[in-house]
């Protein structure tokens, strides 16, 4: 009997489970003990982060390494990560009858999970090869661009040195047999198998990181069960490209991590836009587009190891949501499908980079459409047929009236904000919202014992109706809750904008009405949006900017009260042009000759708006961490100070001779409240002192704006791990404090 050659050595690799014993081609050079089996890196290799190959496979090895095609196949599709150029793709059968070993080689029979046996995945399809993917550049396709992530880029350019990074998991993950033949070397590939992915995956969560995440775990809905996790990897699986599908779900976030993406968007996000009613979310299968949506928000707020990773592919889906399964997110509940659409487009928002805004603006309109079929009156042909809805209980009733309430005007204040911070219209119109006002936190947030407890919920009027009567009696009358004098603070803003817009345009003013024209309503319409305006951005109806009481939507009122009076002051195109933002060189000349005059002609509003400013400033560096609104509205009170500080303060001193040389011995802390005849006399020019800033020292002084973006590219670093647009925003005020020109960075 022979024992020897090359059939002798078949026989024997087909009998045992360890076939390969060939040492990788980096262990046989650095003469190392290795640990491989030619289907996964050794430990060295694996240690060292470098690629673990292998010699070609002798005629025998490849006999007894061939697989038995009879029975029924998993086939494992490796995408190549290695050529950028023409891509391949490889077909690995593997029996169903494997065991599980010591090397993490499992069959879909050899592992159980009760938690996921009634999961409906998947069936996997039988595919000789998947078409080479074809990247162009256009908003039906882009999202699986390379460098789409920007500024955050957790999913790195796949690389011989990086293959591992790509892919979430432990080594039972990474050890199963798979192989793909790349310039004849054998080069270990993690497996797309969602079967796998699903059963393993909580086992693949370190101790530390699932320590971080029970850390930060705070129940406010139900768990988010195995089923709605399953049918979004199903989407992810079935619904995206074939080309990237396996990849995106192999990293998709574990339930646990989604369940605490969950809960973390009801602890931070929520209380700043209480859109969803909370009492009665319920994160199941049919929701599982809104589930996504709202992960897509509350992953952001983790600290979780894997959260880069997660972020980086939640920003994929949210752009791929918008741009190419509108009508899936339409074709089913429409109020669900609204909420769906308004929290992509916020995770869009506030993604951090310019590409990321101008691919949302392609899809804003899908959503005002769907606000108008909401607002659709008789007559109309937006109005919808659909029959009311039939529950006899009052509470369900009200919430389904105040969720269309709610979804109507958090969209319609989304609008409004975009038209604060990046000067795009509204895609709605204010007298098209005739729908109540929201009502009351406090019925809102209730559970049904507590809201029968309450006094019963009176809907506002309309917004209309309500800036007619402050416009008209100089006050707000109704009782309106946090929500509703957001909307209408928001509105008055952006309608006296745009009715300064269109006289500019028109190159007239109220002023140049005569007294005997025959058009006395549009002089009496600017008095009345002028005085709900002056109304509505009264600090009186603010709360003290308290950092103890920030990330909530009263907290957002006191905000963006001052911001937007500092806007009315010194619009925020001019604010940009004279800093240099998006303008040429004779555009900022221009901007910043306009502030001039303006701070010239009316000295003690320039000095409240930087009192305000520097507020809004200190506030920031105290809380805890930037996001929603917070990182726009900090760049604006920084470029106010700045060019407080270039065209106020210091072409003042330079045309206004002192005694002797002799500077102010007083300073007046902006940062702190001074007494009110101390602050009185500064803002009125009684007395001349030097303005002081924590963080920044004396403006007046040398280098002052130099320290002022540095100070706010720290503050904005700080918050990186919780707003992209934060970290993006962050390089870009070191980029002033050197004197070179900002400029958001574009997608390469």
């Amino acid at each position: 009997m022979s024992t020897h050659g090359s059939a002798a050595l078949a026989e024997w690799t087909q009998q045992n489970a360890h076939p390969h014993r060939h040492a990788c081609l980096a262990c046989a050079q650095a003469k190392q003990r290795c640990d491989g089996t030619g289907l996964a890196d050794c430990s060295n290799c694996a240690a060292r982060g470098r690629v673990c190959t292998y010699r070609d496979p002798a005629p025998g090895e490849s006999e007894a390494h061939s697989f038995n095609n009879d029975g029924p196949l998993d086939e494992f599709v490796d995408l190549n990560p290695l050529d950028n150029g023409a891509r391949s793709a490889t077909l690995i059968p593997q029996s169903d009858g494997d065991a599980v070993d010591s090397h993490g080689l499992l069959s879909g029979d050899s592992l159980q999970n009760p938690a996921m046996e009634n999961m409906n995945l998947p069936t996997q399809q039988t595919t000789a090869a998947f078409p080479t993917p074809i990247h162009v550049e256009t908003p039906a396709n882009d999202f699986l661009s390379p460098s789409f992530a920007f500024p955050f880029s957790p999913i790195p350019q796949l690389g011989p040195d990086d293959v591992w990074d790509f892919f979430v998991g432990g080594s039972s993950l990474t050890a199963l047999p798979t192989s793909m033949q790349q310039h004849n070397t054998y080069i270990a590939s993690p497996p797309p198998s969602l079967d796998v992915r699903s059963v393993l995956e909580q086992e693949s969560l370190t101790t530390e990181e699932d320590d971080i995440l029970t850390a930060e775990y705070i129940p406010h809905v139900p768990q988010v069960g195995p089923e709605t996790h399953a049918r979004i990897l199903r989407f992810v699986r079935n619904d995206l490209p074939s080309s990237e599908a396996d990849a995106l779900a192999s990293t998709f976030p574990s339930l646990q991590h989604l369940d605490a993406y969950i809960q973390l968007y009801f602890e931070h996000y929520h209380p700043r836009m209480p859109l969803l009613h909370l009492p009665t979310f319920r994160p199941c299968p049919e929701a599982w587009q809104l589930v996504l949506a709202v992960a897509c928000i509350g992953c952001q707020y983790s600290s979780a190891g894997e959260k880069s990773r997660h972020v980086g592919l939640l920003h994929r889906l949210a752009r791929h949501m918008l741009s190419r399964e509108v009508g899936l997110i339409v074709s089913g509940d429409p109020l669900m499908g609204m909420q769906s659409l308004l929290l992509f487009q916020h995770e869009l928002w506030f993604a951090g980079d310019n590409a990321a805004i101008v691919h949302l603006q392609l899809y804003r309109n899908v959503l005002a459409t769907l606000c108008r079929q909401l607002l659709s009156q008789e007559g109309t042909i937006l109005r919808s047929q659909q029959s009311a809805d039939d529950t006899s209980d009052p509470w369900l009733q009200w919430i389904q009236s105040e969720s269309k309430r709610r979804v109507l005007y958090f969209a319609w204040i989304t609008e409004c904000l975009q038209s604060v911070f990046f000067m795009l219209p509204t895609l709605l119109s204010m007298h098209e919202l005739h729908l109540p006002l929201p009502s009351h936190e406090s019925h809102w947030q209730a559970n049904q014992s507590q809201w029968q407890s309450l006094p019963p919920a009176q809907s506002p009027r309309s917004l209309c109706a309500v800036l007619a009567q402050i416009g008209i009696e100089g006050t707000l009358q109704e009782d309106v809750g946090p929500s509703a004098q957001l909307a209408l603070l928001l509105s008055t803003s952006v309608q006296l904008n745009q009715t300064q817009n269109l006289e500019r345009a028109m190159g007239i003013g109220i002023g140049q009405i005569s007294a005997d024209s025959t058009t006395p309503a549009a002089g009496s319409m600017a008095d009345i949006q002028r005085r709900a305006f002056n109304t509505m951005s009264q600090l009186d109806f603010a709360e003290p900017l308290n950092p103890a009481k920030a990330a909530t939507i009263s907290s957002d009122y006191s905000i963006m009260v001052r911001i937007i009076r500092i806007l009315d002051f010194t619009p925020l195109r001019t604010l940009c042009r004279a800093t240099r933002w998006q303008t040429t060189e004779y555009g900022a000349s221009e901007a910043r000759r306009q502030l001039c005059d303006t701070f010239r002609e009316n000295g003690k509003r320039a000095n409240d708006c930087v009192f305000e400013a520097s507020q809004l400033f200190q506030y920031f560096r105290t809380i805890k961490a930037l996001s929603h609104i917070d990182t726009m509205c900090l760049l604006i009170c920084v470029l106010y100070i700045y060019v407080y500080i270039e065209l106020g303060l210091r072409s003042s001193s330079s045309t206004i001779p002192q005694q002797d040389g002799a500077r102010p011995s007083r300073i007046i802390r902006l940062d702190q409240p001074d007494p009110d005849d101390e602050r009185e006399d500064w803002l009125s020019g009684r007395h001349d002192c030097q303005p002081h800033l924590a963080g920044i020292g004396l403006l007046d002084a040398e280098r002052s704006s130099a320290r002022l973006f540095k100070e706010a590219s720290r503050i904005m670093a700080n918050s990186a791990t919780t707003s992209r647009l934060a970290m993006a925003l962050s390089s870009i005020m070191n980029t002033h404090a050197v004197g070179g020109i900002p400029k958001f960075q574009e997608d390469q």
